[in-house]
């Protein structure tokens, strides 16, 4: 649902999507499930995450048989216009940004310009 907001927006700017900017699980999901009213927009993202799925376990497979292993990434910083953020804004300090201090290479330090994690809040659902 999100990228179908996103293009009908033409931006990733949730703030921007007037009441579709904030929507509760049962709303996103009343959207874009079966007989929802962005259904049938959201059937194309589905379509196309399930063969970028496929895909990937191709060639994972593919590269196990040939010895690489693949290695994952877990994301730490997110967009502050991002899926997450949208989803659940409640567990960011989107007044605070993140970034690195400053070091041998950089004396300014960095501004990677993620919204905080609300270590917090996340914790009280157990991370969930």
């Amino acid at each position: 649902l999100f990228c179908v907001l996103r293009d009908t927006y033409g931006c990733a700017d949730s703030t921007q999507w007037g009441d579709m900017g904030s929507l509760s699980f049962s709303q996103i999901d009343a959207l874009s499930s079966p007989g929802g009213k962005k259904y049938s927009s959201c059937r194309y993202w589905y379509w196309v995450q399930f063969h970028l799925h496929r895909q990937l376990m191709d060639v994972s497979r593919y590269a196990g048989s040939k010895g690489v292993a693949l290695m994952g990434d877990l994301p730490i910083g997110v967009s502050r216009y991002g899926v997450e953020v949208w989803a659940r804004p409640e567990l960011f300090k989107l007044d605070k940004l993140t970034g690195a201090p400053p070091d041998a290479f950089t004396e300014m330090g960095q501004n990677w310009h993620f919204p905080a994690y609300d270590w917090d809040r996340m914790a009280r659902d157990g991370f969930a």
